[in-house]
């Protein structure tokens, strides 16, 4: 049985976490189903243009706000945010190789609905 971990960077983050998350990062060759299905229906950005915004994180820093680890403490799932538009940031899930979903963030959301109890604290 598998024992996931939830993390957030605003509640308790290990510096192996960012390391990680890049490697996981630079995995990514494709989108899932449920995503392309996603933006069959919305036609709110192209499959393209999310594989274009991922490769552009190739070469920076990036800092997810969100992992969950498997049971050996290896980083299996990344949430990051990055700047999108003038407007919006864009948010994606990361996991094995594929960008899982995404979602539009206007740019003065700072997430105060926060779920604490979700995540790990120590």
């Amino acid at each position: 049985m598998y024992s996931r971990k939830l993390y957030h960077r605003n509640i308790f983050w290990l510096n192996h976490f960012d390391i990680e998350s890049k490697q996981l990062l630079l995995s990514v060759e494709r989108v899932s189903n449920h995503l392309f299905e996603h933006i069959e229906r919305r036609h709110d950005i192209s499959v393209q243009s999310l594989l274009n915004i991922v490769q552009g994180l190739y070469t920076k820093a990036i800092r997810p706000f969100e992992v969950e680890v498997d049971d050996n403490n290896k980083v299996v799932k990344i949430v990051i945010r990055v700047p999108y538009d003038n407007d919006k940031d864009i948010s994606m899930v990361i996991r094995d190789g594929f960008i899982v979903t995404y979602w539009f963030n206007d740019k003065t959301d700072r997430h105060k609905t926060l779920d604490k109890s979700k995540y790990e604290k120590c």
